[in-house]
């Protein structure tokens, strides 16, 4: 069954920063190793995992951490978009300032360009948390799409792919409907 995931593209095993998760409170540092370890296949002594979901979304998170991430696997051989994606988990407009969003867009963007010097795009999916309207994601596409646009233009960035948003849906009613959601978008 991975096989053919990995065959169509699909992540099989995402690993997550959501505070839910924690213990204990960990530095932006101890995070860029932890998706290290959660990223380095098995036989190198890592969890194996394909996908690390870096999260923004009410969190401090350094806006280079997914920069930082790819950098520290190239070192280690491995290679963005095929070996393992970093997905971020951007910030809702409706829960946090509309600048924040299009400051982490535009970070995971210019961690792009740097992954494409290492053989593959990296960032091909953004999370965007607490989806509840197709205009949230509407909108969340725009801004996406025109950064993306901006970054081809000024910093020369070339994609293999647009970057696809994946809807979080966050309560069970919204969930039963989720073709509501979607319809708009």
């Amino acid at each position: 069954m991975i096989a053919l995931l990995r065959v169509l593209g699909i992540p099989y095993a995402m690993a997550t920063q959501h505070p839910d998760s924690a213990t204990r409170k960990i530095t932006a540092n101890e995070e860029v190793d932890e998706a290290i370890n959660d990223l380095l296949p098995l036989e190198d002594g890592g969890f194996g995992c394909d996908e690390k979901m870096v999260d923004y979304e009410g969190k401090l998170t350094p806006y280079h951490q997914p920069e930082w991430i790819v950098d520290s696997l190239a070192k280690m051989g491995l290679v963005p978009g095929e070996d393992y994606l970093v997905t971020p988990r951007i910030p809702a407009e409706k829960l946090e300032d509309a600048a924040r969003q299009v400051i982490v867009v535009w970070s995971c963007l210019v961690a792009n360009r740097k992954s494409m010097q290492y053989g593959g795009q990296a960032i091909k999916f953004m999370v965007h948390p607490m989806s509840e309207t197709s205009r949230e994601l509407v909108v969340a596409h725009r801004r996406i799409s025109k950064l993306q646009r901006f970054a081809e233009e000024e910093i020369g960035l070339k994609l293999e792919e647009p970057i696809k948003i994946i809807p979080l849906v966050e309560d069970v009613v919204r969930l039963i409907h989720v073709d509501k959601l979607l319809a708009g978008f």
